[in-house]
């Protein structure tokens, strides 16, 4: 016989039963409780020496090594999987390879510290030590342990996705979370090797859809940190945008261009339409 299971950092669950249904739920044999997963999300069926993963018409489906679950898949020793925010390895062996140290099913929360999962049960993370006792749960979920580029990428792929089916309030949701991310890792200059534009991009247009000036100032102030300039494009998304206190706008453009010159024919374009924007912002006091 052949032995399953599930890893999720150094959490490991095994797949006792012939069924085990993962998902947001408290009903689920697997809970996981990250927003961005299903109340049941998917399924692992274990057929004699061989597993299979369904996905259950979740939101936001589920990922096999970095391919979308369409129908039910048989899942091989090491393969990746996702759902929501969390990746989670699938291990089969043979069960003669030592005594189990798994939990059979069980609950993960998510370390409001470190951003890891951890079994419900643990008075303290399992990844950073940090001790749960009187803290809030907040607004947290795994990284996967890849970093925040990694994070970053997970997010813009499912705002895309949510914009796109026209879900503009669960875009913004995730655009919510991203942005924490951002400006974590922005403030530690964690993010050098993180392409800001494609997150800025989708972030414009939610703004322009909305009509939401918080948006508007936070691609401003997400550049002023990062040190470079929206694309023009991104700022001809933005011009339509009222704002309430103009004068506060305008010290956040003024902050961004800050003197800094443009390197290239691109970012000198980028320059002049913030400069056309703040102009047009004036106009409107």
């Amino acid at each position: 016989m052949t032995r399953f299971r599930l890893q999720i950092q150094f959490q490991e669950i095994d797949l006792s039963q012939a069924v085990t249904v993962i998902g947001r739920s408290s009903d689920c044999n697997i809970t996981i409780e990250d927003p961005l997963v299903s109340r049941e999300h998917a399924r692992v069926v274990v057929e004699g020496d061989d597993a299979f993963i369904e996905e259950l018409r979740s939101r936001n489906g589920v990922w096999v090594n970095g391919e979308l679950v369409t129908s039910v898949r048989r899942l091989r020793d090491q393969d990746r999987i996702r759902i929501g925010m969390q990746e989670i390895v699938f291990h089969a062996h043979a069960t003669d390879r030592g005594k189990s140290k798994a939990t059979a099913t069980g609950a993960l929360r998510i370390c409001v510290e470190c951003a890891c999962p951890y079994l419900e049960g643990s008075p303290v993370c399992s990844t950073c030590g940090h001790d749960k006792t009187g803290a809030s749960d907040g607004t947290a979920w795994s990284s996967g342990g890849a970093g925040p580029a990694w994070t970053v990428q997970l997010l813009l792929e499912l705002m895309d996705r949510a914009y796109t089916l026209g879900r503009l309030d669960e875009s913004e949701r995730v655009l919510l979370r991203a942005s924490v991310v951002v400006d974590k890792h922005l403030d530690a200059a964690e993010l050098a090797s993180v392409d800001l534009d494609p997150l800025l991009s989708i972030a414009s247009k939610i703004a322009q859809v909305l009509a939401d000036e918080r948006w508007a100032r936070w691609i401003v102030d997400t550049c002023t940190k990062a040190r470079c300039f929206p694309s023009s494009e991104v700022v001809g998304r933005l011009l339509s945008i009222s704002f309430r206190d103009h004068a506060a706008m305008e010290r956040s453009i003024n902050n961004l261009l800050g003197g800094r010159e443009a390197r290239s024919a691109r970012e000198a374009d980028d320059v002049a339409a913030l400069i056309q924007w703040r102009s047009a912002i004036t106009a409107r006091t």
